[in-house]
């Protein structure tokens, strides 16, 4: 995995913590496996098993566990190999989609509130009133209807639908070509036909919440339909 940012290896061990040994001042400009990482790259071993590989791997750095105290290349050794790679792809991962300002290729009314830091990409809408918090990205495509309010943090991957008056908290994930705020499946019966019943309840969708790709979560037809 490339990234477009460039940090040291003691800048992320300051951010991971655990173990530095090596130079702190090795330059790291991205992450990607043992397989194919090259000089530059930092790569992971989660369990001493995969010391061979790692040994052969042409990775400037590694995040290893402990017990692999004989592992000579630059490393930072850690309890939880896992939760530094997450840390570590975050950092990374935010520099690639995060763009700041809003396109003119985008379509904002003139009623729309933005935080700080917004980034807002081409081709994307948002509807009358909507409200958009300090650092939300909303990447291409996506569509905010009116009244809808994004809290700070938020990522709104490629063709995302978050209909009127949806409420998302902080730090709220949402994946490409999900629908938020679609109707449920709600009919009365008159005289042998389906009569529509109107849905004009909301989606609730509380801080750290991540929705994967192509998801529908509807609202209620009077409450809210709400995700802690």
């Amino acid at each position: 995995m490339d990234g477009k940012m460039e940090t040291t290896l003691g800048d992320l061990q300051r951010m991971v913590g655990g173990e530095l040994h090596g130079d702190p001042e090795l330059r790291i400009s991205g992450v990607a496996p043992l397989e194919s990482a090259s000089a530059g790259d930092i790569s992971f071993v989660i369990s001493p098993k995969y010391s061979s590989a790692a040994r052969s791997s042409k990775a400037a750095a590694f995040v290893v566990p402990r017990g692999m105290e004989d592992f000579q290349k630059p490393r930072v050794v850690h309890g939880n190999p896992y939760l530094a790679l997450a840390k570590i792809l975050a950092l990374f991962s935010h520099d690639v989609v995060q763009a700041a300002g809003v396109s003119s290729a985008a379509h904002l009314d003139p009623g729309v509130k933005l935080g700080k830091d917004v980034s807002v990409h081409p081709g994307v809408y948002v509807g009358e009133a909507a409200v958009l918090g300090d650092r939300v990205i909303l990447l291409p495509g996506v569509y905010i209807g009116a009244g809808v309010h994004i809290g700070e943090d938020c990522l709104i991957y490629p063709n995302a639908t978050i209909l009127e008056r949806c409420r998302l908290g902080k730090r709220v994930i949402v994946h490409s070509g999900t629908v938020i705020g679609s109707d449920g499946f709600g009919y009365a019966q008159e005289d042998g036909r389906h009569v529509k019943i109107p849905h004009l309840g909301i989606v609730q969708i509380d801080d750290d919440v991540e929705i994967g790709a192509n998801c529908t979560v509807d609202r209620g037809t009077l409450g809210r339909t709400w995700i802690k």
